[in-house]
């Protein structure tokens, strides 16, 4: 076990470090180190946006508590640690096959990390979040060990999907992997003009096992892509590895050309590459799932101050209205987005979990003076037509924003946290919007 004082933690927005003191086991039988402490929470890979693994007293590394328990070749049940991440996850078991039924936007995340969040991924619209492939998980309440599936403690495993870690310290997990018996997607590029047409080919395409949205808010025409994909049934070829390249780029010196016109010109040139590309074409799993794990450091580019990302979702019916108002208050204030992605979600677990039926939109902004005022407006718009923001991604929420977003969801998750005793679970997001003091 090491203990880091004052130890520099940020999200992956880069927005507002803060001095943790971090604890690193390098086993699950130092959890005993955690009697009777306080204000503690779980922190793997640092992929969440801002203060959603920091916390007043203790922050528990999880990144050496890595270790694959059992894996079932015949059903494609896996036993890991929380802290083994998804990148070795599909090192691991995809030239066998296996591949996780739903991933993120990046592979270098957690699954403890996973879980807590209940990760939505492209093909959301088909199979659901996180929550649908874990069969059983392992917690720590502060004191002992605490197993909860659909079967037993189900209201404890529900909760926890979303729950941002204030459920416990997830020590294990049993998920289910798919085995996909490929390592190529046939994908294609819908190029769209205004909110409607994206909107319009995003349900006419919803046949496809992954589809989503890429929209250019600084176009006046609002143009857009629809990337949609289905998996090849093409073989693994023998004695296949899994090759990932990432690089780092000046990073810090590029965002010092991180202006509108510059993000104008490359957003016209991403949409032209790609709506040329008529046809139907193989892509491989890491560039059709994870494009931005290629610059391991791309969210330097939003410069020294960082950036925020609004990300909500609002029912079926307000789709068109939230695309509307989200561009026109990021007008408003002068806001300069970056990457935009829009896409359908189904309702799955209660608690905390973000997605319900309807229509996502998420927007990295880059900070600036207005930040907290347009958040603000943001927040008010998704509250008016019925939705929520993702609190994996948040780094704007107050209190009564919350309540007024997750309303009776809360109340619930609040309650399990009672029932089980979890109060010793905190960090700086469940303070500031209002779910621990």
């Amino acid at each position: 076990m090491k203990i880091k004082e004052n130890f520099a933690l940020s999200g992956w927005g880069n927005f507002n470090k803060k001095n943790c003191k971090v604890i690193v086991f390098d086993s699950f039988k130092e959890l005993h180190y955690l009697n009777g402490k306080k204000n503690i929470i779980a922190r793997g890979e640092g992929k969440s946006y801002y203060d959603q693994s920091f916390s007043k007293q203790e922050v528990i590394s999880t990144v050496k508590l890595n270790k694959i328990l059992s894996f079932d070749n015949e059903t494609g049940l896996l036993d890991c640690e929380s802290g083994i991440t998804l990148e070795k996850i599909i090192k691991t078991f995809l030239p066998s096959g296996w591949f996780p039924y739903v991933v993120p936007g990046t592979k270098k995340l957690t699954i403890g990390g996973m879980i807590a969040a209940n990760i939505h991924g492209k093909n959301h619209h088909k199979v659901g979040g996180m929550v649908n492939f874990v069969e059983e998980i392992t917690l720590f309440d502060g004191q002992k060990l605490l197993q909860c599936s659909r079967k037993n403690k189900s209201d404890l495993f529900f909760a926890t999907f979303g729950g941002m870690g204030l459920t416990g310290l997830i020590v294990n997990c049993k998920i289910r992997l798919n085995n996909i018996k490929t390592t190529k997607i046939i994908s294609k590029n819908i190029p769209t003009k205004g909110i409607r047409d994206m909107l319009k080919k995003l349900r006419e395409n919803s046949e496809n096992e992954f589809i989503v949205g890429w929209m250019d808010l600084l176009n006046k025409d609002l143009h857009g892509i629809v990337f949609c994909g289905d998996m090849s049934k093409e073989k693994i070829k023998p004695n296949y590895k899994v090759r990932f390249f990432s690089t780092k780029l000046p990073m810090t010196f590029l965002s010092m050309f991180f202006r509108r016109t510059s993000v104008r010109l490359f957003n016209k040139l991403f949409f032209l590459s790609k709506a040329l590309r008529k046809n139907t074409f193989q892509s491989n799993l890491n560039s059709f799932f994870f494009p931005l794990d290629f610059f391991s450091n791309w969210n330097q580019l939003y410069g020294n101050k960082g950036f925020s990302q609004f990300q909500c979702v609002v029912p079926f019916e307000k789709s068109e209205e939230i695309v509307r108002k989200t561009n026109e208050i990021i007008r408003k204030y002068g806001g300069l987005p970056g990457l935009v992605v829009i896409k359908y979600l189904k309702s799955e677990c209660e608690y905390l979990s973000f997605p319900i039926d309807g229509l996502t939109i998420s927007v990295d902004i880059k900070e600036f003076n207005k930040s907290d005022e347009m958040f603000k407006e943001l927040h008010s718009s998704v509250i008016e037509f019925g939705g929520r923001v993702y609190l994996t991604k948040d780094s704007k929420l107050k209190k009564e924003e919350f309540f007024a977003m997750y309303k009776d969801s809360a109340e619930t998750f609040t309650e399990v946290r009672n029932r089980y005793s979890l109060n010793n679970f905190s960090s700086y997001l469940s303070t500031r919007i209002g779910l621990s003091k």
